[in-house]
């Protein structure tokens, strides 16, 4: 009766061994509760049409017109950025952009992207069309692991998705049918004048989709320089006093008039507003955040042709 039991004994105490020799061997898989996993929160992006004229002097076909920027946001960023190894998003397409993390990682680690501007010529030539719709994010780690969001990409003033496919720019001269969306359009700066510390500036915006706009103003050489604040307040709706003396901004083509003294614009760091030689219009949508908590944001924006003031 003695011997099974001892045979028993000596039978788990093999096993015991096996066991962690087989455990020793074994992957260790990575916890996703760790403070290095990678968690995507949101993805949000701005599209910018960009009139050519706006880089250069002379017309250039070259200069795309319309640009994507990415803004994606990751829980606890400070502690899983070392983890990460490359960000890419993709398009309707699976056309790939990669994100620099040296270049486009916000300081504060509120966000991966915001630095770079991307834009598609498979689409279109003068890089006048976007996809709309369907894109997703995918992060590889530096252990090949891959972690990816889908996000939508609207057309103007919207944020649910849109029924159209592609998104162009007003001067794209290629084929188009019902699945294309117009992207917000240029507005126009029709006359300008600077004179005793006042710019007296007339504008035409003929886009509904459009709910705000402001000034910037470039030096000879089309270095920034500075802006005014945007004509209309987003939370409380009231606009400019000189706005259309302070009435609304006209979006059907009617001109618009306003007048900004040198101290209401927001002047950058050691420049001089007295250097101005360009003035650039600036429209956005934002109507499908009116009512939100952040009634400030927008996704699509439009710059005008530079207008050149004349002394």
């Amino acid at each position: 009766m003695g011997k099974p039991k001892i045979t028993v004994l000596i039978s788990l105490v093999l096993l015991s061994v096996l066991w962690g020799v087989t455990c020793a061997n074994m992957p260790v898989f990575a916890d996703n509760s760790s403070k290095n996993s990678i968690e995507i929160e949101s993805v949000d992006y701005k599209i910018e049409n960009i009139h050519p004229r706006f880089w250069q002097g002379d017309f250039n076909p070259n200069d795309p017109r319309l640009y994507i920027t990415f803004y994606i946001y990751i829980k606890n960023l400070e502690n899983c950025i070392n983890n990460i190894k490359k960000v890419e998003v993709f398009d309707s397409s699976d056309n790939p952009w990669t994100i620099n993390l040296e270049q486009n990682t916000n300081e504060s680690m509120l966000f991966i992207g915001g630095g770079t501007r991307f834009f598609d010529k498979m689409l279109s030539n003068t890089g006048a069309v976007l996809y709309l719709n369907n894109y997703r994010v995918v992060i590889t780690t530096q252990e090949n692991q891959k972690i990816s969001k889908s996000f939508t990409i609207c057309e103007p003033g919207q944020k649910e998705g849109s029924r159209k496919k592609y998104l162009f720019s007003e001067d794209y001269r290629g084929q188009k049918d019902d699945s294309y969306s117009e992207a917000l359009k240029w507005g126009k700066i029709e006359s300008a004048l600077h004179r005793n510390g006042t710019f007296d500036i007339k504008f035409t915006v003929n886009d509904g989709r459009t709910i705000n706009a402001k000034l910037e103003f470039y030096d000879k050489n089309k270095n920034f320089l500075g802006s005014t604040p945007w004509f209309i307040n987003s939370f409380s709706k009231e606009s400019s006093d000189s706005l259309n003396n302070g009435t609304k901004l006209y979006t059907d083509g009617q001109i618009n008039t306003i007048q900004v003294k040198d101290k209401e614009i927001e002047v950058e760091k050691f420049k001089k507003i007295n250097k101005a030689k360009f003035i650039v219009l600036v429209t956005k949508d934002g109507k499908q955040h009116a009512n939100s908590k952040n009634p400030a944001d927008f996704n699509h924006e439009s710059y005008s042709e530079p207008f050149e003031l004349t002394n």
